[in-house]
């Protein structure tokens, strides 16, 4: 199987927006220990490889399986992406050239421009904010319907995946030069962090997670609200939005 990777860089630093800023731990309840809306597909036939078996394309085809996370909790109709929809998305935004895209700028892209399915529609995340942590990547995985994951991709992370082995494997280095992006989507009942990459869900453990997580990003989406205005969570976005309007 040929899988891509495809993250150029991650420029958390061009985020002035922390989710550690809009979080009051005290008035939230904990993240459960297994938590998550899809564990096993995604109930519209699969989550799609969008492209990243050819391209490295994962920047773009992350964020259309978290749109399609979103629909699918808030029992919207789930968006349809084909590769050709995404992959022609990823190459106008890298001028033509499959050179791989940095998440802070596929977020700003996101709320801006919006992500266009097949069918023409265009879908917008409200606002993002920097994730610095793995406590508040799974805070935000919980909260929001699933979290920007960016790694330092080891080198054998593709033979684990093609092994269907949890990423477990902590002893190499991280690979500066080799990034990749993947949504986070929940905590299985191992213990395990599971995210959507390569087409498939596959867990990852805390401690791997720890050593080749360069960072991530919280986004929050109209799409994910409920008719009262709030996430499945109860969490409520007004005044991250405003913050979001003021820069």
């Amino acid at each position: 199987m040929q899988l891509k990777r495809g993250m150029s860089s991650f420029k958390i630093d061009q985020m002035p927006l922390k989710f550690s800023s809009y979080i009051n731990r005290a008035e939230l309840p904990p993240v459960p220990d297994v938590f998550g809306h899809v564990h096993v597909s995604n109930p519209a036939g699969g989550w799609g490889m969008l492209g990243n078996d050819q391209y490295g394309d994962c920047t773009v085809a992350g964020i259309a399986h978290g749109q399609m996370i979103w629909n699918w909790t808030s029992t919207n109709k789930i968006p349809p992406f084909t590769t050709g929809e995404i992959v022609s998305q990823y190459m106008q935004l890298t001028g033509g050239v499959d050179s791989g895209l940095d998440p802070v700028e596929v977020a700003a892209w996101w709320k801006k421009s919006g992500l266009t399915d097949a069918h023409g529609q265009v879908h917008k995340i409200r606002s993002y904010t920097a994730i610095e942590t793995p406590t508040e990547l799974a805070e935000a995985a919980y909260l929001f319907g699933f979290a920007g994951l960016a790694l330092w991709l080891p080198a054998n992370a593709e033979e684990q995946f093609e092994n269907h082995q949890p990423w477990a494997d902590t002893s190499g280095p991280p690979e500066q030069n080799e990034g990749h992006y993947v949504p986070l989507v929940g905590r299985n009942s191992a213990g395990n962090f599971m995210v959507v990459t390569w087409g498939s869900l596959h867990a990852a453990t805390p401690a791997w997670v720890a050593k080749y997580m360069a960072g991530g990003v919280a986004y929050s989406s109209k799409e994910y609200m409920l008719g009262t205005g709030l996430s499945p969570e109860g969490f409520n976005f007004d005044q991250l939005d405003a913050d979001m309007a003021a820069l």
